[in-house]
C-alpha cells in the first residue's frame, strides 16, 4: 500500500523565506568515488554529493515564489547559496545548496506549467530542526525563532549572515525586548548590542 506524504520547502535567500509544497522533493546521495591503488591492494573511496530535486508547479508570479527565488540565485553573480528546510511527514532534513541551473519558466499550451529543478547541496545536509538565521540590517531579521539574547544565539547555534564582520549600527533584536535582546556578529563570535 503506498502513502501519500506532504512534502514541504522552504528556502531563505537573504532574510527572505518562501515555503511550498511540492509533488517530488527528494534529497539524493549521489557520492563520488576514487580507486586507491596501494602496495596493499586496491580500495574504493566514496565522498557524499548531495542534490535537492523538486519538481512542482511553477508559482511565478506569486507574493511568496519558490521558482522566483531559485530563478533570482541563479542569476546573482555569483550564484546565491539557498537555505533549506525540507519536511517530509514529520522528519526534517535542513542545509544550504545552490542551483545548478536556472529553473524552468513556460510550458506546453494547455498544460498544467510544471517543472523540476535540481540544487547542488553544499556539504552534509543536517537532521532535525534547522537553527536559526540572523540576517544583518539596521535592524536585521531571523529565519526561525530568534534566540533571547547572544549567549542563547552561541548556544542555539545560530548562524550569521553574512559570516564576515557585521558593519556599524547592524543587528539582530532577539526575543528578549529592548537593549539585552539585541546582538550582532562580530566575524567570528555573537556579541551582545548594536555593531559599533
Amino acid at each position: 500500500m503506498a502513502v501519500n506524504t506532504i512534502k514541504t520547502l522552504r528556502l531563505t535567500l537573504e532574510g527572505t523565506s518562501v515555503e511550498a509544497q511540492l509533488t517530488r522533493c527528494a534529497l539524493v546521495d549521489e557520492p563520488d568515488s576514487e580507486e586507491l591503488v596501494t602496495f596493499a591492494g586496491t580500495q574504493t573511496s566514496t565522498i557524499a554529493n548531495y542534490n535537492l530535486e523538486l519538481a512542482g508547479f511553477q508559482d511565478y508570479g506569486q507574493a511568496s515564489s519558490v521558482f522566483q527565488m531559485i530563478y533570482d540565485a541563479y542569476t546573482a553573480t555569483p550564484i546565491s547559496e539557498l537555505d533549506f528546510v525540507v519536511t517530509v511527514g514529520g522528519r526534517t532534513r535542513t542545509g544550504i545548496a545552490k542551483p545548478t541551473s536556472a529553473p524552468i519558466f513556460g510550458g506546453d499550451a494547455g498544460a498544467a506549467l510544471a517543472g523540476d529543478i535540481v540544487l547542488d547541496v553544499i556539504g552534509k545536509p543536517s537532521a532535525g530542526a534547522s537553527p536559526p538565521i540572523g540576517y544583518a540590517g539596521t535592524p536585521g531579521s531571523w529565519s526561525g525563532t530568534p534566540p533571547a539574547t547572544f549567549s542563547a544565539a552561541t548556544s542555539a547555534g545560530a548562524i550569521a549572515s553574512p559570516t564576515s564582520a557585521w558593519t556599524t549600527g547592524q543587528y539582530v533584536q532577539g526575543s528578549t525586548a529592548g537593549a539585552t535582546g539585541e546582538m550582532h556578529w562580530s566575524g567570528t563570535a555573537w556579541t551582545t548590542g548594536r555593531k559599533a
